[in-house]
């Protein structure tokens, strides 16, 4: 029997499930960022639809048409996923409730599917801290980068917010929006632009975070009652 533990936080929190070598690695502060082409590529591959996802960063529509008027192209597009110039960038996923309240507990369908990531977790414990840091980083490193909550939507038919949004924000948004099925992740992302390397992954040092950060089991983490404090500094967050 797993005993509830509870902690008061800076904001709401963000985690990471992951096995225990790569949570260490996190704490000392380095981010391992993975390509988008990689999470597609690893549902194609191996049918794995929890961490790897098909559609991911691709714009998808059921029913439309392609129009290019100086080329003389109208193709008629069905159930198609289209690759974007953002396509290909780099993220790193956490899971974080996007609504504020009193506090905040994992479901039952959360914790038996989340166990799936790992058999550890991170819990940052400073939200407002931890979001400047990795922006002092990507300043550093002369990165452009975006972080949010991702936005879920219904794939079998063509959603007007999911539209709306990649007018609104910039295709950029496409990498911010997924299945209704992956709902239970409640995925925060880190997105850069691809920077210039030949791997599919990029590794951003933002410094030791064992300050504002635990190390949990999953199981533990899983059981978190999370109580989250007020705090002014809600500039840096969306």
């Amino acid at each position: 029997m797993c005993i509830k533990k509870s902690i008061q936080t800076n904001g709401v929190p963000l985690i990471k499930f992951q096995n225990k070598a790569r949570i260490d690695y996190f704490q000392k502060g380095k981010i391992y960022l993975k390509s988008l082409a990689y999470f597609r590529k690893r549902e194609k591959d191996t049918n794995d639809d929890t961490v790897g996802d098909l559609f991911d960063a691709m714009v998808h529509t059921n029913e439309g048409y392609l129009v290019v008027p100086e080329l003389g192209v109208c193709q008629e597009l069905t159930d198609t996923l289209i690759e974007t110039s953002f396509s290909n960038c780099f993220v790193f996923c956490m899971f974080s409730p996007k609504i504020i309240s009193q506090k905040f507990q994992f479901s039952e369908d959360q914790k038996r599917k989340l166990l799936d990531f790992g058999d550890s977790a991170l819990v940052i414990t400073d939200r407002y801290a931890f979001l400047q840091r990795v922006a002092i980083a990507l300043k550093r490193d002369g990165i452009t980068g975006y972080h949010g909550h991702i936005k879920y939507y219904d794939e079998t038919s063509d959603n007007v917010e999911y539209w709306a949004s990649l007018i609104k924000n910039g295709i950029k948004d496409v990498a911010f929006w997924k299945r209704q099925k992956y709902e239970y992740q409640q995925e925060y992302r880190f997105l850069i632009e691809p920077p210039v390397t030949e791997n599919d992954y990029y590794e951003l040092e933002i410094g030791d975070i064992s300050d504002i950060s635990i190390i949990l089991t999953a199981q533990e983490a899983l059981n978190l009652i999370a109580f989250p404090i007020k705090s002014d500094d809600k500039s840096k967050d969306d």
